[in-house]
């Protein structure tokens, strides 16, 4: 009796005579009920628990080893790569993670580009530092560098399509137009 692979056989020499007459049937049917009977009586006294529409039993590890269809597969040789790898002592790297959590939003953001985490640009309120001045202007340092960018992006912009509509059909209507006097302000 083998409970790890719940399979039951009977040792006992097989009587011919009952197997080979008009019974044989019967017979057989009587063999399976007495080893189907001592197989689930011999479950009944493993531990186990009650559950919802029956009962589970710990099954002990397999006795019989069972024999395999096939053979063990051979290990692979190893690629050309993997034996140069190995020459030179290269090792494989764990991917890095393309999102990370964001702090101010409670999210998972990108880590690099548009909308990435912890991004000091987008925060839209700037706090005061312990020892600033009152009434100092607060673009300092990197936010003075991000606001002059933007200056110069938006004056290159109005240069750029004032000489395009110069160049263009005057009929067009110019559809961006950027005053000079307000970004110089």
């Amino acid at each position: 009796m083998d409970l790890g692979h719940l399979s039951a056989w009977d040792p006992t020499p097989i009587d011919r005579a009952a197997y080979e007459g008009p019974d044989k049937e019967e017979a057989c049917t009587e063999t399976a009920r007495a080893m189907a009977q001592t197989l689930v009586n011999q479950l009944f006294q493993l531990p186990g628990e009650a559950v919802k529409g029956g009962r589970m039993a710990q099954l002990p590890a397999a006795k019989t080893p069972l024999p395999r269809e096939k053979p063990l597969p051979k290990p692979k040789p190893p690629t050309k790569w993997e034996k140069f790898a190995s020459q030179k002592g290269i090792q494989k790297r764990k991917k890095e993670s393309k999102v990370e959590w964001d702090e101010s939003s409670q999210s998972w953001r990108r880590s690099h580009g548009y909308k990435k985490a912890n991004d000091d640009n987008d925060l839209p309120i700037v706090e005061a530092q312990k020892g600033e001045q009152v009434g100092v202007c607060v673009f300092g340092g990197k936010y003075w560098n991000a606001f002059c960018a933007m200056k110069g992006l938006r004056k290159a912009m109005h240069i750029r399509m004032h000489t395009a509509q110069r160049a263009s059909d005057k009929r067009r209507p110019l559809r961006m137009h950027v005053c000079v006097e307000q970004l110089e302000k």
